[in-house]
């Protein structure tokens, strides 16, 4: 399987689900993503060129956007209803950060 982001991402972007349909954000727009299948980036006008994909199945709002406040954010990874926080952040929904303790 090959993915493939526009240059200058960090290659992680924010999916929103609808009923069984997956859309993914791509320069403050939502966009239709259906499964498997690649977006063409020159096609959206926001400059940039190439391709977004493989999209994800519709698992993906079961499987990582099914968490109460998304892990807030950032600072976890879903997983069927779990989240599984990062370094560095705690709490049911990783909501809390470590200081560092001098």
């Amino acid at each position: 399987v090959q993915t493939t982001y526009p240059s200058g991402s960090r290659g992680c972007f924010e999916f929103e689900c609808e009923d069984d349909n997956v859309f993914v954000v791509l320069d403050n727009r939502k966009v239709a993503c259906e499964p498997g299948s690649f977006i063409n980036l020159a096609n959206l006008g926001t400059g940039y060129a190439g391709t977004f994909g493989p999209c994800p199945d519709a698992g993906v709002c079961s499987q990582q956007l099914s968490c109460p406040l998304g892990c807030s954010g950032s600072n976890g990874q879903c997983s069927e209803g779990q989240c599984f926080c990062y370094l560095g952040f705690y709490g049911d929904f990783c909501e809390f950060e470590l200081s560092p303790t001098q």
